[in-house]
């Protein structure tokens, strides 16, 4: 799910519909049905079930156990109800889960893998991986291997570390415009890596100035932005502040 822009109050995005029972303990969640991962192969609800069994209440594989997902103290319970309708239980009343999940770490999107591709470094499903580390690496950083399906609009195609990475239009993106046209608009984009470091967002502010970025929505910290106003003419760009709901 998403938060609508104006903070007014979520949306439905992979998952299309929820209903709770009448003390909030027990939430039924009905995910789209015909989407596929950026390889084409379907997303189920056990791509969701596999995030939560096999990592998060894996303790061997040492995934934090997300907010919103613990109450009084217990995990919450899942049920499979079909390949897209997922049943959660909790110890308690529990309505601000959905809003919660619209949150999550960085947005829910994390907690939906694709168990097909995953299962092949868990060290439960392959034994050539005694510990969790390649699992984590492509869980934590999943743009940065191009073998990794990925429900984005975009799916990485070359990836150097500290350089550059370049994606392709995801052939499989499930959404549509509001005129019905396919999205993503863009086939191709080409990102340059700047090298983490203390100058790092200093260099990007430099670079906006200077009209050498094409597309810049993070690392700019507001210190900066009246001095990127002022130079918004001369560098031929122009600074936009962004209205939405979620972490910005």
């Amino acid at each position: 799910v998403k938060w609508e822009r104006d903070v007014s109050g979520i949306r439905p995005n992979v998952l299309k519909s929820w209903e709770w029972n009448d003390d909030a303990t027990e939430l039924t969640a009905h995910f789209q049905e015909g989407i596929k991962w950026s390889d084409g192969e379907p997303f189920t609800a056990d791509d969701y079930l596999f995030w939560w069994n096999e990592m998060v209440l894996d303790e061997s594989i040492g995934l934090a156990t997300p907010a919103g997902t613990r109450v009084n103290g217990e995990p919450m319970k899942l049920e499979k109800v079909d390949d897209f309708t997922v049943k959660f239980a909790f110890a308690a009343s529990h309505p601000l889960f959905v809003d919660l999940a619209a949150r999550s770490f960085y947005n829910s999107a994390q907690h939906l893998v694709p168990a097909h591709y995953l299962e092949k470094f868990h060290p439960k499903h392959n034994s050539e991986y005694p510990d969790a580390k390649e699992l984590l690496a492509r869980y934590d950083n999943p743009l940065k291997y191009p073998d990794m399906p990925v429900l984005y609009a975009w799916h990485t195609v070359e990836y150097v570390s500290g350089d550059h990475i370049t994606m392709e239009r995801n052939p499989y993106f499930w959404k549509v415009d509001a005129q019905g046209n396919q999205l993503p608009y863009i086939d191709r984009i080409e990102g340059k890596i700047v090298p983490a470091g203390g100058n790092a967002s200093e260099l990007i502010t430099l670079k906006g100035i200077a009209g050498e970025l094409d597309l810049q929505v993070r690392d700019i910290p507001l210190k900066d932005v009246p001095i990127l106003k002022e130079n918004e003419d001369k560098g031929n760009y122009t600074v936009k502040l962004w209205k939405r709901g979620d972490y910005a």
